[in-house]
């Protein structure tokens, strides 16, 4: 026999499972066109995900690069010399997220918002931005993690 207590408890697991389960949806906005599809990434900025992101990206082929270029070229004329850094990146990866909307109880995991600005480094123009929210570690029945979504989603738009 089921008990007034127990269906309410129910009732609130279900509430609980419907709220904390939502993450923003997959959603890319491209604001201009990819001229270069060299699949080589430079990570601006540095955050705790990077780790994830750059095995998430090596998965599918894409490299991410520390720094966008490693060497300097000097062009010397007779009037003036050029000095200027070496690309090896064309384009420029920025990572940014809400705080945790959940947190896993199995491991450190978190539920977040992740915005991914992809720019131009030849350009200095903002080419799209790629938004998901998932998890940052596999959690109970949850393995898909947002960082594979996210490289998933890049890997087919520099096809």
């Amino acid at each position: 026999m089921i008990t007034s207590s127990t269906r309410a408890f129910f009732k609130a697991l279900v509430v609980i499972t419907l709220i904390s389960s939502c993450a923003k949806p997959l959603e890319v906005t491209q604001i201009s066109e990819i001229e270069d599809k060299t699949r080589i990434f430079a990570l601006i900025g540095t955050s705790q995900y990077d780790k994830d992101i750059v095995i998430a990206f090596a998965k599918r082929g894409l490299k991410i690069k520390k720094f966008s270029s490693v060497k300097t070229v000097t062009e010397k004329s007779e009037n003036l010399d050029v000095e200027y850094n070496l690309a090896e990146a064309r384009y420029g990866i920025t990572l940014s997220w809400t705080r945790p909307m959940d947190i896993c109880l199995a491991n450190s995991g978190v539920k977040i918002d992740v915005t991914v600005e992809i720019s131009d480094l030849k350009t200095n123009e903002i080419v799209m931005y790629i938004e998901k929210g998932g998890w940052t570690q596999p959690c109970g029945l949850r393995k898909a993690l947002i960082f594979d979504d996210i490289a998933a989603e890049i890997d087919q738009l520099w096809r």
